[in-house]
């Protein structure tokens, strides 16, 4: 089985697409990876030169194709002209009309932790242009995304049945993005922690119902909860409004912020009251996220909060994926509660066939935030019971999980066990 890569060779693109690979090799010269997968020999060889193509796979990453080097680099001028998620429609297009589906096989990863279907309407979903390419497309090759679509739940099978699950690759593509694995050695420092708190509450993207949670906590005027929010997208966007939320002000909400008592407002940057405290000098690599989170957030309690992407809009009728955030809490072995059930189903669907010990009222919160706040105080009252069941939840998981991550690969388990050459 061969596949041509339509982009630059890298670590995080040859760790995304070939780990676990056995017996594998990595030739940087020729810009080729082989090795075997369920018996069948894998060969990757990165860019079309200087390769016979007949009866390979041509691999297409949406995320290298917008935002680094790539053989299709049409995708790119999308997004800067219409803005997410508008561009995903004028994606589909494009690649519809440009790549030459009659002589050559196509494995598409749009993986790239936003949900596919959110912005979309209930109403006018079948009808809707987006859909119909996006059909075309997934019937015209092979489609991975990372949205984990519930077949109970999702309108439209046709296209479900479509579109392939890849977890493995998930993870790996977000350890690419957004360096996850340090929440795994994070673990190896946190079970060793005391943290001074019961519940940590932190964000950084000020959505409407997140300013709501911080609020109505900081009114209840528990100790035994960490209250933070991050400088980190307040300093970037300083003087700009939020484009997700047309009444939704930077400058504004961070002035409303700084104003709620009991919140710790956590800064990263140019806002710190010392140059020391700039996280900006010590980044490694791209980010300076491992810092402020690790050192800085994680720490200050025994159970966090999780707020997933798409928490506030999560309907019963639209597929929801998991984010970095939920990685995060499960590699660093964080017991946590959550402000809607999506991610507790998906874990259950594709990690673990187990219950969250408190699915019933997560259920019931459904990211309402009265509801949620009623929670989290039956959680601090009765602390002593319910934090080992949640602890105990966290450690099946990600054992789970780390056993797929070490001996699985999702998008190669299904090449060979699901396509024929």
């Amino acid at each position: 089985m061969k596949f041509i890569v339509h982009h630059k060779m890298n670590k995080g693109l040859i760790y995304f697409l070939s780990h676990n690979l056995i017996d594998r090799k990595i030739d940087y010269n020729k810009k080729i990876i082989y090795g075997f997968y369920n018996d069948v020999y894998i060969l990757f060889k990165f860019e079309t030169d200087e390769i016979d193509d007949s009866n390979s796979f041509h691999i297409i990453i949406r995320e290298e194709s917008v935002k680094r080097w790539s053989i299709d680099s049409g995708l790119k001028e999308f997004a800067p002209k219409v803005g997410f998620p508008k561009c995903i429609k004028y994606e589909y297009e494009y690649l519809l009309k440009n790549l030459d589906f009659k002589n050559k096989k196509y494995i598409l990863f749009w993986n790239f932790g936003e949900n596919l279907f959110v912005h979309m309407k209930n109403s006018n979903i079948e009808r809707n242009k987006e859909i119909r390419y996006l059909r075309k497309l997934t019937e015209k090759t092979t489609f991975f995304s990372d949205n984990f679509i519930d077949d109970d739940y999702f309108k439209f099978p046709i296209l479900d049945s479509k579109i392939n699950k890849s977890l493995t690759n998930d993870i790996f593509m977000w350890n690419y993005l957004a360096q996850i694995t340090w929440a795994n050695e994070f673990s190896e420092t946190f079970k060793h922690l005391n943290p001074p708190y019961k519940l940590g509450v932190s964000f950084r993207a000020p959505k409407p119902h997140r300013i709501d949670i911080i609020k109505q906590l900081s009114e209840i005027n528990n100790r035994e909860i960490f209250l933070s929010f991050s400088s980190m997208l307040f300093e970037r966007f300083k003087g700009y409004d939020n484009p997700s939320w047309d009444f939704l002000n930077y400058d504004n909400i961070y002035s409303e912020l700084k104003g709620v008592k009991n919140l710790s407002i956590n800064s990263v940057g140019e806002m710190e009251n010392t140059d020391f405290s700039d996280l900006n000098f010590t980044s490694n690599n791209e980010t300076y996220m491992e810092f402020d989170y690790y050192f800085r957030i994680l720490p200050k309690a025994k159970i966090q909060l999780l707020d997933e992407t798409h928490s506030y809009s999560a309907e019963d009728s639209i597929p929801m994926n998991l984010s970095e955030k939920t990685y995060i809490l499960l590699l660093a072995n964080i017991p946590f509660i959550s402000t809607h059930h999506y991610p507790f189903d998906i874990i259950k669907k594709h990690i673990i066939d187990i219950e969250y010990p408190y699915y019933d009222d997560i259920l019931n919160i459904k990211n309402n935030t009265d509801k949620l706040v009623i929670f989290i105080q039956k959680l601090l009252n009765n602390f002593d019971e319910m934090y080992p069941k949640i602890q105990n939840y966290t450690n099946t998981v990600r054992n789970a999980l780390l056993h797929k991550i070490n001996s699985e690969n999702s998008f190669l388990e299904h090449m060979t066990t699901k396509i024929k050459e």
